[in-house]
Parts: structure tokens; sequence; C-alpha cells
């Protein structure tokens, strides 16, 4: 019989809770507080009756992510010459 190679958690797409939180180096705390955030929550899936088992997709993760991305369109020697007029 042949043993199955077990895949990583980036290879398969799919986290637990606590690989996302590692994927993210956030406290998993922090990252079910995201999940429940009322504005821009964590795109996640709750698996089973009771919706105990939660699986969220890298890609929803990624694209979650690039909302927070600071923005670098701001010049810094515009700024300071502001500040300095």
């Amino acid at each position: 019989m042949r043993k199955r190679k077990k895949r990583s958690p980036v290879e398969v797409g799919y986290f637990t809770v606590t690989e996302a939180a590692d994927y993210l180096r956030l406290s998993e705390r922090l990252l079910r507080d995201q999940l429940k955030d009322p504005v821009h929550p964590i795109p996640h899936y709750r698996i089973g009756s009771a919706g105990r088992l939660i699986r969220i997709k890298r890609d929803d993760i990624d694209q979650w992510l690039e909302n927070f991305r600071a923005s670098s369109d701001t010049d810094l020697d515009q700024i300071v010459s502001e500040l300095m007029a």
C-alpha cells in the first residue's frame, strides 16, 4: 500500500484558524476577532452542523489583506515642504 504524502496547507489552499494565524503572523484571538469584524470580516467557511470547523481560503486571506495595503502615492518631499512652509 502506498503512503500518501501529507500536503502543506499552502498547497491545499485552505487553512485552519491556527494555520491562518501563522500565515498572517497574528494571534489566533485576533484572527477570530477579524472573522467576526462587522466592517471587513475575513471570508471563511463554517463546516459541520454546529459550524465549529472553520476553514479559510488562502486566496480570500490575500484579497482581504489587500484592503489594508498602505498607499505609497503620497510624495514624502511634498509633505515635508508643506509642513515647512
